[in-house]
C-alpha cells in the first residue's frame, strides 16, 4: 500500500550509491569481467551529480517527519563502483552538500565505501576527516590477491599493501575504528590464512 512504502522511506537506514562504472583493476574474478555474462554493459559512466542530491531532497522531508520512528535520525550514505575514488570529484562535493544538509535539518549522515585501495594515498586525509567507515578489497597476501591485476597485467598487492600501512601509520585512530578488509575466497587463499594475514599485518578482522 502507499502508506506502506511510505513508512519504509520515512525509515530508509541506508542509500548505496553506484558513482561510476570506470574502474583501475581488471580483477580476473570481477563480476563484470570475461567470466560472466549477466551483468549490465559497462560504459566507463559517471553518476550525475544532480541526481545523486535530488534523491537526498527527496527523501529529507520523510525523514524529518513524524513517520520516523528512528530516534537517532541516522543515515548512511555509501560510495560503491567501480572505484569509487576515480570518481572523487563526485564525492567530495557530495560529502560538502550533506554536512550542509545536516547542518540545516539536525539528521546525522556517515559515511562508507568499499574500495580496491589503489588510490588511498591520495584521498586518505579527506576520508579520514569525515569519519567514513571504509572497507578495502584484499585477499591476504601475495599470491592470495594475484588475481586481483591493472589492466597491464601487473599485480596491485604491493601499491595496496603499502597504501594501507600509509594509512596505518598516519590515522592510526581511524585506522583500529573504521577500516575493514573484504575478501574474495577462491582457490589461491581460503577463509582462515586470509583472516591470519589481516590480523597479523593489520591487527584488524
Amino acid at each position: 500500500k502507499e502508506s506502506d512504502i511510505e513508512y519504509e522511506l520515512s525509515n530508509l537506514r541506508a542509500i548505496v550509491f553506484e558513482i561510476t562504472e570506470r574502474c583501475n583493476l581488471q580483477c580476473k574474478y570481477c563480476f563484470y569481467g570475461d567470466s560472466y555474462n549477466t551483468h549490465d554493459s559497462r560504459v566507463n559512466l559517471d553518476l550525475n551529480i544532480l541526481d545523486a542530491r535530488a534523491i537526498v531532497d527527496y527523501l529529507i522531508p520523510k525523514w524529518l517527519s513524524k513517520l520516523n520512528t528512528n530516534p537517532e535520525k541516522e543515515i548512511f550514505i555509501g560510495f560503491f563502483g567501480g572505484e569509487p575514488l576515480l570518481n572523487f570529484s563526485f564525492i567530495e562535493t557530495f560529502v560538502l552538500y550533506i554536512n550542509q544538509v545536516s547542518k540545516n535539518t539536525g539528521l546525522t549522515f556517515r559515511f562508507n565505501m568499499t574500495t580496491n585501495g589503489v588510490l588511498l594515498n591520495k584521498y586518505i586525509d579527506f576520508i579520514s576527516n569525515n569519519n567514513f567507515a571504509l572497507t578495502i578489497s584484499l585477499d591476504g597476501e601475495a599470491f592470495a590477491n594475484s588475481y586481483r591485476l591493472f589492466p597491464n597485467g601487473k599485480e596491485s598487492f604491493d601499491l595496496v599493501y603499502n597504501n594501507i600501512h600509509l594509512v596505518k601509520q598516519k590515522y592510526p585512530d581511524f585506522f583500529e575504528r573504521n577500516v575493514l578488509f573484504n575478501a574474495v575466497l577462491h582457490d589461491r587463499n581460503d577463509y582462515i590464512s586470509t583472516q591470519q594475514f589481516a590480523w597479523r599485518e593489520f591487527n584488524l578482522n
